[in-house]
């Protein structure tokens, strides 16, 4: 009987050499994750959040950042060259500008929105939620814009719990940027816009 090959865990500068392909990857716990590419929908609700962000951000010491942009989370003993978490969420805020720098984030964001893909539910409901929790993410918010349902994540000490979910007819404040807040009426007002438009 044959051994199985041992699994090697492979770091931010691995990932650094993969092929330029057109595709997007994450490394997670040391594996290439292949990233689904994003739809319409999914586009609408990134811009809309996105340009609620640039305006509610501009001038004050907070910044969000929209993929493609790498989030380096090294664990404990790992630096972010060693790193063996790197994600690209597709929105985040950074409010302490030593935790970025010209090839992504250094660490945790305070605020990481991922908005779901058909397929990646899953992924983004229970791998990237628990990996978020313990890189200290201090929100998570996870937006199905098909249900038009917004589920908003807070750390409490060393765990998320579930803050609540909110319909896409609410302003939701974000926990983690204190007078922030993300108006989900204009995002609604996107989709209808796009289901106009099929």
């Amino acid at each position: 009987m044959s051994a199985q090959p041992k699994f090697v865990e492979l770091t931010y500068l691995d990932y650094l050499k993969l092929p330029e392909d057109g595709k997007r990857y994450e490394l997670i716990d040391g594996e290439i994750i292949a990233m689904a590419g994003a739809g319409r929908r999914h586009q609408r609700i990134v811009a809309a959040l996105s340009a609620q962000l640039l305006s509610k951000l501009k001038g004050q010491r907070c910044e969000h950042f929209i993929a493609p942009f790498d989030v380096r989370l090294p664990r404990a003993g790992q630096t972010t060259d060693s790193a063996t978490n790197v994600v690209q969420p597709d929105l985040m805020v950074y409010c302490d500008p030593k935790k970025h720098d010209d090839r992504g984030g250094l660490g945790p964001p305070e605020l990481v929105i991922e908005v779901l893909s058909p397929g990646n539910g899953r992924h983004d409901h229970v791998r990237k939620l628990r990996l978020y929790e313990s890189a200290g993410v201090q929100e998570y918010w996870i937006v199905d814009g098909a249900n038009r349902l917004l589920i908003v994540h807070v750390r409490e000490g060393d765990r998320f719990v579930l803050l609540d979910s909110f319909n896409f007819d609410v302003d939701v404040p974000v926990k983690s940027v204190p007078g922030l807040s993300l108006d989900f009426i204009v995002v609604a007002a996107e989709l209808d816009r796009l289901d106009d438009q099929i």
